[in-house]
C-alpha cells in the first residue's frame, strides 16, 4: 500500500471560505519547484554540500549493507544476557527512537515476554532533571542484567549526561568499574565531544552520529536504527519503506508530492488564513509518539526570529500533540468552540 494524503478538508471546494482554492496551491509552484530542485541538486551532489547545510539526512534511507549488520549483530550480541536496556537521550535523540517502538512492536511490548519475543524491556531515561522515574526504574532492574545504551552528539546534553552518571555509578555498585564496557553503548560524534573521549577511554561499543544530521533528523541514524534493533524491528525493511517516501516527496508535480503539498496548505493556512495551531492527532494510541515527534520537528525546524536574509520574522507555527478518540473529548472541543466563538465575532 502506497502512501496517501487527503487533503480535502482544507480546500476550499470542501469546507468553502475557511479552506484554501487550488488557484493558491497553484500559486505555490514557483516555491516548490525552487525547494525541490534545491533538495534534488545535494540529493544527488557531493556529500560534503550536505554536510555543510546540515542536510545529510537525504542519504539516510540509503545506509550500506556493512553498517546495518554490524548495529543488528551488535545489538543481538548486546542485548544475549539482559533483561532491561535503558536508552539515555533527549529531543532527536530519544523522540525517533520511541516512537519507532510505540508505532512498530506491541503496545504491551514491556509487559509480556511473549509481546516481545523474550527479548529485553526498553526503557526511555535521560530527558527529565526529575530524578524520581530513573530511581523507581533502577529499584526494579538488576545491573548484571541490564545494559544501557547513552545517545548525545556531545555528551555534554545536561539531562542525558546527569542520567548516565547515575546509571554508571548504579553499574560500578553492582558490577564493579572493570566491567562497564560489557554493558554500555554509546552512539555520538564521530570524532570530538566529551562523550567521544569516554568512548576511547574506556572501550565502550560506539557508533556515529553522521556529521551533518541534526539530532531531529537522525531517527534513520544510529541514533534509532540500535534501539530500533534492539526492539527486534527489522531495520533494513525500514530504511525501504523510508527510501519510497524519499522518491515521493522529491516528485515534480505539487498534487502528488506529500511534504510539498502539505507544506503548501500549511504554509498558506498559516499566511492566509492567520491559522498558526496545527493538532497533530492519529487514531491509535500506538502513533502517539509520531506527535510528539512531529511536534519537535515542526518546532525547532520553523520556529525562527530571523528569515534567511537576517529579518525579524518571529515566524512559525504551533503543534500540539494529541491523539484520537480520547482528545476528540478535550482539546478538540475547546478548539471547535473557540472557532464558533471567533465566527460570532466576525
Amino acid at each position: 500500500m502506497g502512501l496517501r494524503l487527503d487533503v480535502n478538508c482544507m480546500l476550499a471546494e470542501r469546507i468553502g471560505s475557511r479552506g484554501i482554492t487550488r488557484q493558491q496551491v497553484e500559486g505555490m509552484r514557483p516555491a516548490a519547484d525552487q525547494a525541490r530542485a534545491r533538495l534534488l541538486a545535494l540529493d544527488s551532489g557531493p556529500q560534503a554540500d550536505r554536510i555543510k547545510t546540515g542536510e545529510e539526512w537525504l542519504a539516510l534511507p540509503h545506509q550500506p549493507n556493512a553498517l546495518l549488520n554490524r548495529i543488528v549483530e551488535t545489538s543481538d550480541a548486546f542485548i544475549e544476557n539482559f533483561e532491561d536496556v535503558i536508552v539515555l537521550g533527549i529531543g532527536g535523540s530519544k523522540l525517533g527512537a520511541d516512537m519507532l517502538m510505540k508505532a512498530l512492536v506491541s503496545p504491551h511490548y514491556n509487559e509480556f515476554p511473549l509481546a516481545r519475543k523474550n527479548r529485553p524491556r526498553v526503557h526511555f531515561e535521560g530527558d527529565n532533571l526529575s530524578p524520581d522515574s530513573l530511581h523507581s526504574l533502577l529499584e526494579n532492574c538488576t545491573p548484571s542484567r541490564t545494559g544501557v545504551i547513552v545517545i548525545s552528539k556531545s555528551g555534554e546534553t545536561t539531562e542525558t549526561k546527569a542520567a548516565f552518571l547515575i546509571l554508571k555509578d548504579w553499574l560500578r555498585n553492582g558490577l564493579g568499574a572493570g566491567r562497564l564496557g560489557d554493558h554500555i553503548i554509546a552512539v555520538t560524534d564521530p570524532a570530538k565531544g566529551e562523550l567521544r573521549k569516554e568512548v576511547a577511554a574506556n572501550n565502550y561499543i560506539s557508533f556515529e552520529v553522521p556529521e551533518g544530521v541534526g539530532g531531529r533528523w537522525s531517527v534513520l541514524s544510529p541514533v534509532g536504527l540500535l534501539p530500533a534493533a534492539v526492539l527486534g524491528i527489522e531495520i533494513k525493511a525500514l530504511l525501504k519503506g523510508a527510501a519510497s517516501v524519499k522518491t515521493a516527496c522529491l516528485g515534480e508535480e505539487i498534487w502528488q508530492n506529500p511534504a510539498l503539498l502539505m507544506a503548501a496548505l500549511q504554509h498558506l493556512y498559516n499566511l492566509e488564513k492567520g491559522v498558526n495551531i496545527e493538532m497533530v492527532m492519529p487514531f491509535d494510541g500506538q502513533l502517539f509518539g509520531l506527535s510528539r515527534w512531529y511536534q519537535q520537528l515542526l518546532a525547532e525546524s520553523l520556529g525562527k526570529k530571523h528569515n534567511l536574509n537576517g529579518l525579524v520574522v518571529n515566524a512559525g507555527r504551533t503543534p500540539v500533540a494529541l491523539v484520537g478518540t480520547s482528545d476528540l473529548h478535550s482539546v478538540h472541543q475547546l478548539d471547535a468552540k473557540a472557532l464558533m466563538i471567533r465566527r460570532s465575532l466576525l
